[in-house]
């Protein structure tokens, strides 16, 4: 990873548009301690990732892998 995930900032973008960590396990089809463990830099699970950049989280907490970084869809 080039940085570190924000996950304060992160989480506080899903309170600003009404969502928590279990809303995007939902959207991602994952399970909320996944969803956590992603937000907070701890798994970099990419179906976590995809939904956080599709709510509209900047990409630029996210700290995503190389292969996400240009709009590419990881399966």
């Amino acid at each position: 990873m080039a940085g570190t995930r924000n996950g304060l900032e992160i989480r506080a973008e899903l309170m600003r548009r009404g969502m928590s960590i279990a809303d995007v396990g939902i959207l991602a089809k994952v399970s909320r301690p996944l969803a956590s463990r992603t937000v907070n830099g701890l798994e970099n699970n990419r179906k976590v990732l995809q939904a956080l950049v599709a709510i509209g989280v900047p990409k630029k907490w996210l700290a995503l892998p190389e292969d996400m970084k240009k709009g590419k869809e990881a399966a």
